[in-house]
């Protein structure tokens, strides 16, 4: 078994990656719709429902190509979200919020986190 490592993720924001990305992450799920009736006999059944993602990315701030330059919150934007050079997921998305946190206390890097939802479908990695 060849186990993957997350040594070459990368975030790319249409063709434009997003520089210095530490960890990504890509939840999915489907919506049940419970219901009964009389053909239930008293069980409630589900059917399934619409199909949703969300996400969210860490990153440190590149002073020569800053995120900020690329990605906002209400920003509608294709994420290519790489598993390695070869394997990712495409997802069409809405950024909802980016924060950046700043140390001021140590000479830390700026760091920042954007979280976003799908807005359609998405592509799996073949």
């Amino acid at each position: 078994m060849a186990l993957m490592v997350g040594d070459d993720g990368k975030v790319f924001c249409g063709s434009t990656p997003l520089a210095d990305i530490t960890s990504w992450r890509f939840e999915t799920s489907a919506a049940g719709i419970s219901y009964a009736s009389s053909s239930t006999d008293g069980y409630r059944r589900r059917i399934v429902g619409a199909r949703q993602g969300k996400g969210k990315f860490c990153f440190r701030i590149d002073a020569a190509a800053p995120v900020w330059g690329v990605l906002s919150d209400g920003s509608q934007v294709t994420l290519q979200l790489n598993l390695d050079d070869t394997r990712y997921y495409s997802v069409p998305a809405v950024v909802e919020a980016v924060n950046v946190d700043v140390d001021v206390s140590g000479g830390k890097p700026i760091v920042g986190e954007a979280t976003f939802v799908t807005d359609g479908a998405w592509s799996v990695p073949n």
